[in-house]
């Protein structure tokens, strides 16, 4: 109807049949500029264009951008946005931005899904267990004492039956010490293998989770950016009807002016 208004218009201001096309486009140019589709314009002045209206309107319909204008995360500044980690945009509930980005029913926005990676999905790594404490040092016991009187020759053989015990007994507690030794250290080598192993493993799984995540804001922050202006988020009922009333009045109004120079 605006276009049709517009048509009006020029050949109404026509001299000459022949000149109304050129009048025409002398008309069509600046709704082009100001719509916003080439390049940002600051809204109040756009507002004269019908076509700022037009394409606003069509993107709010469709709803493109509906759940970006939704979430309150993309309304942070941009230096705020880049400060938080995936956690972070989990915890304040982010709808597009995060891991969230590529959740049915959360951000609707196209182009994203093509950068989704299993590892969105998936559980991060399982850390082993710890290795624990290191076995401690055994627990020598005393040696038996020598006889004060070492010419007694039943004294001398207790004791020496004494040190033998003492000497066996040691010998035993070296030996199970040792071997507690040799199975820490086992362990200590399959742990350290696990270790690497686990934080290979972490490192693809937070590199991929990461690099999703950024290519896919990368292709909202670019579109929102240029058009978030026509954004309007459709789940706000109240709001998204005021929105079309302002939209659909201001688009009226223009097609009255068209009509009314005629």
């Amino acid at each position: 109807m605006a276009g049709m208004a517009c048509g009006l218009l020029a050949s109404a201001l026509a001299p000459a049949a022949s000149s109304a096309p050129m009048i025409m486009i002398m008309l069509l140019i600046p709704q082009i500029v100001l719509s916003g589709v080439l390049a940002p314009v600051p809204e109040k002045v756009s507002a004269i264009a019908s076509t700022k209206w037009a394409f606003e309107g069509l993107i709010g319909i469709v709803g493109y951008g509906s759940d970006v204008a939704a979430d309150k995360c993309w309304q942070l500044p941009e230096e705020a946005r880049d400060a938080m980690t995936l956690e972070d945009k989990s915890a304040q509930g982010c709808r597009c931005l995060g891991v969230a980005i590529f959740k049915p029913g959360s951000c609707n926005f196209p182009g994203v899904g093509q950068f989704y990676v299993p590892e969105i999905d998936q559980t991060e790594p399982i850390k082993p267990a710890e290795l624990g404490e290191k076995p401690p040092e055994p627990e020598i016991p005393s040696s038996p004492t020598p006889p004060a009187d070492q010419n007694d020759q039943v004294e001398m053989v207790k004791y020496l039956n004494a040190l033998q015990a003492y000497q066996d007994e040691v010998a035993v507690i070296q030996d199970e010490y040792k071997a507690q030794m040799a199975l820490y250290e086992s362990q200590a080598d399959v742990y350290q293998a696990q270790m690497e192993e686990y934080q290979e493993e972490v490192l693809t799984y937070e590199t991929a989770r990461n690099s999703a995540v950024q290519k896919a804001e990368g292709v909202i922050d670019a579109v929102n950016t240029s058009f978030g202006w026509a954004f309007v988020d459709k789940s706000d009922t109240a709001g998204y009807r005021a929105w079309l009333i302002e939209s659909w009045g201001a688009q009226g109004i223009i097609i009255g002016v068209f009509l009314l120079f005629n």
